[in-house]
C-alpha cells in the first residue's frame, strides 16, 4: 500500500544512519590527524586508516547521493542495518561462488578461450554477489513496515549494494598495502567499481519495488530484479576477464567497450531514479512501467 503522505526528515541526531555518514569517516581522519598534532610522525595505524578512508568514503557519497534522492527518506535504523547486511554478503558471496564453480567447472569448455573468462564473469562474480543482495532486498527489507513505495525498493538497493562495495573495496585496497598501489586501487575502484555496484543495486531495487505497487505482475518483476542485475554485472565484468592474454589492438577495443557500457549503465540507473521520482509526485506506477518496457524493447530493436 503506498502511503502518499510521508514527509521528509532529517536523520535525527545519535541517529543509526549518522555512523555511518559522518561518524565513520571522522573517526578514521581523526586516526590520520591525531599523530601529525601531537608532533609525531605517521604511525602504521595511521597508514591503514588512511587506506581504509579512501575505501570507505566512496560508496559513503554514492549512498547518500540516493538517499537525498528519496522525497520521503527512509528509517535510518533500517537504512543502518541494511547496509550492514550488505558488508555481511561478499562473505556469503564468496562462499556461493566456491560451491557453484565446482558445480560449473568444465561446463563451459565447448566455448574455448570464452571459458574461463565466462566462467569467472557470471559463476563466481555476477550470480553469486547479485543474488546475495537480492535475497538482503527481498526477505529483509521488501518485508519491512516502512518498504511501501517503489523508491524505497532503489533506496534500500544501493544501500545493500554499497555496504557490500564498502568491505569489497576495504579487502582490495588493503590487499596491496604499498605505494602508489594501494592509492591507485582506490581510485579506480571509488570512480568505476563502486558506483558499478550501486547501479546493480538501484535496477534490481526498481523492480523490487515496482513488485510491492504492482503485484499482479509481481513474479515477472521480481525475476527481472534478480537476472537484470546479473546480467549488468556479468556484462562489466566479462570485458575485464577477456582482456588477459589479448593482443594490444583487441585490447583497446575491449576496454572501449567496457567503458561505454559502463556509462550506458549509469545513466540507466539515473533514469530510474527520475522515473521512481515521478511516482513519488503522483505518476502512476503501471504508466511508468510500461514506459520502461517500450524503452527497453526499442533499445533492443536498435542494438539488433
Amino acid at each position: 500500500m503506498l502511503d502518499g503522505s510521508r514527509q521528509r526528515k532529517d536523520p535525527e541526531p545519535g541517529s543509526p544512519l549518522l555512523p555511518l555518514t559522518i561518524v565513520v569517516p571522522i573517526v578514521l581522519s581523526a586516526a590520520i590527524a591525531v599523530p601529525f598534532v601531537l608532533g609525531k610522525s605517521a604511525d602504521a595505524s595511521a597508514y591503514v586508516a588512511l587506506m581504509v578512508l579512501s575505501a570507505v568514503v566512496p560508496g559513503l557519497l554514492v549512498l547518500y547521493f540516493f538517499i537525498r534522492s528519496d522525497r520521503f527518506p527512509e528509517p535510518p535504523g533500517v537504512i543502518f542495518r541494511t547496509f550492514v547486511l550488505g558488508v555481511c554478503a561478499p562473505i556469503a558471496a564468496a562462499v556461493a561462488a566456491e560451491i557453484l564453480g565446482k558445480i560449473f567447472d568444465g561446463r563451459f569448455a565447448v566455448l574455448g578461450s570464452l571459458a574461463d573468462p565466462l566462467l569467472r564473469a557470471v559463476v563466481h562474480a555476477a550470480i553469486p554477489e547479485e543474488t546475495m543482495k537480492f535475497l538482503i532486498l527481498v526477505l529483509y527489507c521488501a518485508r519491512h513496515s516502512e518498504f511501501n513505495e517503489p523508491m524505497d525498493g532503489l533506496v534500500y538497493g544501493v544501500t545493500a549494494s554499497m555496504g557490500f562495495a564498502t568491505l569489497e573495496n576495504v579487502m582490495y585496497v588493503l590487499h596491496d598495502p604499498t605505494w602508489p598501489g594501494w592509492m591507485h586501487t582506490a581510485i579506480i575502484r571509488g570512480l568505476i567499481t563502486v558506483p558499478a555496484h550501486a547501479v546493480d543495486g538501484a535496477v534490481m531495487g526498481f523492480f523490487v519495488g515496482m513488485a510491492s505497487a504492482l503485484p499482479v505482475q509481481r513474479t515477472r518483476l521480481l525475476v527481472a530484479g534478480w537476472a537484470v542485475p546479473v546480467a549488468l554485472h556479468a556484462v562489466y565484468d566479462l570485458p575485464v576477464f577477456l582482456v588477459k592474454g589479448q593482443d594490444q589492438d583487441w585490447v583497446a577495443v575491449l576496454k572501449q567497450l567496457w567503458f561505454y557500457g559502463f556509462l550506458l549503465e549509469v545513466w540507466l540507473a539515473l533514469r530510474l531514479l527520475r522515473k521512481l521520482e515521478e511516482i513519488q509526485r503522483g505518476a502512476d506506477p503501471g504508466i511508468i512501467l510500461r514506459q520502461i518496457w517500450r524503452a527497453v524493447r526499442n533499445a533492443m530493436r536498435l542494438w539488433y
